[in-house]
């Protein structure tokens, strides 16, 4: 996959912590796939380094521009399971976050000198090829376990673009259902970090996962928690669904 599949580069601070339309027009074509054209993760860069109580508000209204986008499209509405914000310097195999089947994570990294790389595996796209279920791909060949990561190579993009000393915000489907011709199913990858640890610094993730529901009133985060998300200047954790 080349960069210009999934990355796009934001110039400045934005507008009142809004996107321009049109990036947030391309962000949903690359996330929110029901086929194989488009590659399931956008990654964001920001030129300038921002604060992270701006990154934060940038990932807020990301997320009601992509959930109007949403109603548009399916009638569905897009709604927080989680939100937290964490240190994380762990190195991880591939894998999905525990969510629904129809999910998506955004993530927004703070600017860090810890040294680390992404990478997603389109395991939906693998089991279409291998003419079996997302998820007997994760319980048969789960990448978690012993050596089946190498079954993978043919589906994993090392997201090059991500450089830790930016910030940045990473969108992923996080999807488990099946592609069938003509219908509305999204389709997950799964995502992977390689991480050089360093106590003396922070790799600080702003995380929330989205699903989707039939009611705007259904959304499980309620006003409070997401202002306490927006807000907050401490490392809490997730609030709600947790996701790794």
């Amino acid at each position: 996959m080349d960069e210009s599949e999934y990355h796009t580069l934001i110039e400045g601070l934005p507008n009142d912590n809004s996107l321009d339309g049109l990036i947030v027009r391309r962000v949903y074509a690359q996330v929110f796939r029901a086929n194989f054209s488009a590659p399931g993760v956008a990654l964001l860069s920001f030129q300038e380094r921002i604060p992270f109580q701006t990154l934060r508000s940038v990932m807020w209204s990301l997320k009601n521009a992509l959930d109007a986008l949403h109603q548009k499209k399916t009638g569905k509405h897009l709604v927080y399971l989680s939100m937290g914000r964490f240190d994380s310097q762990v190195t991880t195999k591939f894998h999905l976050d525990g969510a629904p089947d129809e999910a998506f994570l955004m993530l927004g990294y703070e600017s860090t000198p810890i040294q680390s790389e992404l990478a997603i595996a389109d395991y939906s796209h693998a089991a279409h090829d291998w003419k079996i279920m997302p998820q007997e791909l994760l319980t048969v060949f789960n990448p978690m376990l012993a050596d089946n990561e190498k079954r993978l190579l043919p589906y994993i993009t090392k997201l090059a673009a991500f450089n830790p000393a930016q910030s940045h915000i990473l969108l992923l489907n996080n999807s488990s259902l099946p592609y069938l011709e003509n219908s509305q199913n999204m389709l997950g990858v799964m995502h992977q970090a390689t991480i050089t640890p360093d106590s003396q610094a922070r790799r600080i993730i702003n995380s929330t996962m989205i699903s989707t529901a039939a009611n705007s009133e259904d959304e499980p985060m309620n006003t409070n928690v997401q202002k306490q998300f927006l807000e907050t200047n401490e490392i809490t954790g997730s609030l709600g669904m947790l996701s790794n």
